[in-house]
């Protein structure tokens, strides 16, 4: 294909993955890529596999109002779980010569994703799997056994937050007397009982034992840790005395028992003649899956010996905290990268990403409207908006017919004015192979969208003589396209489209919509189809132009699409008096009718629309204006 070109020896090869597949194997060295591109990037284009999109009993409808529909897609996305990410990274070199045309790279991962259980928070996902969803994603070649078993974990924000507050590293503590005075009332002993006195702590306080077989525990470890304390020698300025040899660190494994069993046994090692042995402190390991199968042991040590342990277990905290984050850390390098970025249909990928590496999604629709504002650093598009928008031109200029993400990208691809880079190893998708439904090649996809409709020298639809386009379909350096067009993702088979900045929520296309409830028994839509035929055929448009959004069984609305209320530049040309001319025409039309009564729901608002869309109800027998 022309729009494949290989780059050697774009970076080390030492730095290489082996592929775009990303599993926990390879994580870590993909995800320091991954950041690393993300800070080049000119924008990131985001694509998600899930478990399953479909509950029992929630029907997405086409007239659903915003909070309807986020207490619907809420049902669905706290039911499945997130299978890949991909994240697609296109970065734009500008031109050497005023001759040339920009150069894209394109660096693309599919991450394999997969939650995991954190014991020591009780944080324990549930995986549920839509069979008829995990039949799809067999047919389009998804390894289920390398999602399953080498999935890279990933946790919400809130969770994430959590378990660094339970990994923080140690801090060394010098093994100097402490100050007399009054105990401290904020020295608080953690699960292993290993709480060094503080310099504003005096003595201990012994941890009194009232239970039999607590009591019988503390004797015999007593019996002992007492003479290996007696065995031990205080330090002089946190090392061995002047004549005695430095050994290896001195260890006593202690009897297992729970947290407050080894808080008990550390307040009485301190109280053993302190704080000459104030240098001993308890370590523990890890032997089992759950967070008290821990052995500890009693270590008797210099200051310096102290310090490269506490170094050791301070990494070995970090890389554990790592494992378990995952991909929280592409998430937080998305969210801070401040690029945009770019979904197709994009309002079920919001929701889940929200859901499942930020927060639970809240219960109401305006406090999901004020989470999802300050979410991002950068602002997102939507390729499924800039389609649905410039639907006419695509078909008058392409093959393309419908707006779904394969579609356009078949039907586009044969304009393409610019050869875009895919360097090794992120070499292994291309267009006409196609690996649809997988999360990195539909993110790639989601890309080369955006550029099609944002990049003049990419897509030449506008010229009529077969000349490069001097503008693009969708001009974001046009202020009020990119108002229109910026923050706003779509929503599948809705009015409405989300608008993530807190303005109100715009239609996804503009046009003339009118509603109406109760009409005579037996009306489907091919009726109310015959009853406009005469109009479409007057203001010559095709049958597509008019849209039905049905509500229930006996309400809907329809909506009067045309390309001249979709143009790029939206400010000088919505103002035109064509749009009056038709809306005059269309409210004529209306007076004509008989079986029915219309009211307009909007021309302009989207708020208008979902107010009257949602007090559409079927009264008794009489078709009702509403």
């Amino acid at each position: 294909s022309k729009a494949t070109v290989s780059v050697l020896n774009w970076v080390p090869c030492a730095c290489l993955i082996g592929a775009m597949d990303v599993d926990a194997d390879v994580f870590d060295s993909a995800a320091a890529q991954c950041e690393e591109f993300l800070s080049r990037a000119s924008f990131v284009a985001l694509d998600l596999e899930m478990t399953g999109i479909f509950v029992d009993g929630v029907a997405p409808s086409a007239g659903d109002v915003l909070h309807e529909r986020y207490a619907k897609c809420k049902a669905v996305v706290e039911t499945y779980t997130l299978m890949q990410v991909g994240v697609s990274c296109f970065e734009t070199t500008p031109p050497a010569t005023p001759d040339a045309t920009p150069s894209v790279t394109c660096r693309t991962f599919n991450f394999y994703v997969f939650p995991k259980a954190v014991d020591e928070l009780r944080y324990r996902p549930r995986v549920s799997l839509c069979s008829g969803t995990s039949a799809f994603h067999k047919g389009n070649g998804m390894d289920f056994q390398r999602w399953i078993t080498k999935g890279v974990p990933y946790v919400d924000a809130v969770t994430a937050a959590r378990l660094r507050q339970l990994y923080k590293p140690v801090e060394a503590v010098p093994s100097e007397a402490p100050k007399t005075g009054t105990p401290s009332k904020k020295r608080k002993l953690n699960e292993d009982g290993d709480a060094p006195a503080t310099p504003e702590a005096s003595a201990p306080v012994v941890i009194e034992l009232h239970k039999e077989q607590d009591k019988k525990w503390m004797e015999e470890a007593m019996g002992e840790v007492m003479p290996w304390l007696d065995a031990c020698e205080p330090l002089v300025d946190g090392a061995r005395p002047d004549g005695v040899e430095e050994g290896p660190p001195r260890r006593l494994k202690l009897k297992r028992g729970n947290g407050f069993l080894i808080a008990a046994l550390r307040s009485r090692v301190e109280a053993h003649r302190y704080p000459q042995l104030r240098h001993v402190f308890i370590e523990s390991e890890q032997y089992g899956s759950q967070p008290w199968e821990k052995d500890r042991w009693l270590v008797d040590c210099t200051d310096a010996q102290r310090g490269e342990i506490q170094d050791r277990q301070n990494a070995e905290k970090q890389a554990k905290l790592q494992a378990l984050l995952g991909f929280q850390r592409i998430w937080e390098a998305l969210k801070g990268c401040g690029k945009p970025l770019v979904f197709h249909n994009g309002f079920y990928d919001f929701l889940f990403l929200t859901h499942w590496l930020e927060r639970p999604l809240p219960g109401s629709f305006s406090e999901f409207e004020s989470l999802a504002k300050g979410l991002f650093s950068g602002p997102l598009f939507d390729t499924k908006l800039f389609a649905e928008r410039t639907s006419s031109a695509l078909m008058r200029n392409s093959s393309v017919k419908f707006t779904s993400l394969e579609e356009l990208a078949k039907g586009l691809a044969e304009h393409v004015r610019l050869d875009i880079i895919y360097p090794e190893p992120f070499d292994k998708y291309t267009v006409q192979e196609g690996r649809y439904h997988e999360a990195g090649f539909d993110a790639m996809l989601t890309g080369r969208l955006f550029l099609y409709f944002t990049t003049p020298s990419l897509l030449g639809v506008d010229a009529d003589d077969g000349s490069a386009a001097t503008r693009p379909l969708v001009d974001l350096t046009f202020p009020a396209t990119a108002r229109e067009f910026t923050n706003r993702v779509h929503i599948n088979r809705g009015m409405l489209c989300f608008a993530v900045d807190g303005a109100a929520h715009p239609l996804c296309i503009a046009g003339h919509y009118r509603g109406v409830s109760d009409f005579p028994d037996g009306f489907r839509e091919h009726h109310i189809r015959q009853e406009f035929a005469p109009f479409l055929e007057a203001q010559e448009l095709t049958p597509k132009a008019m849209q039905c959004r049905w509500i229930n069984k006996s309400s809907l609305v329809v909506g009067f699409i045309r390309a001249e209320d979709n143009p790029p530049d939206l400010e000088t040309e919505r103002a035109t008096p064509t749009r009056a001319t038709f809306a005059d025409a269309l409210d004529a039309f209306l007076k004509t009718l008989t079986k029915m009564k219309w009211k307009a729901l909007a021309n302009a608002t989207a708020d208008e629309a979902a107010d009257a869309a949602e007090t559409l109800s079927p009264p008794a027998k009489k078709a009702k204006v509403v």
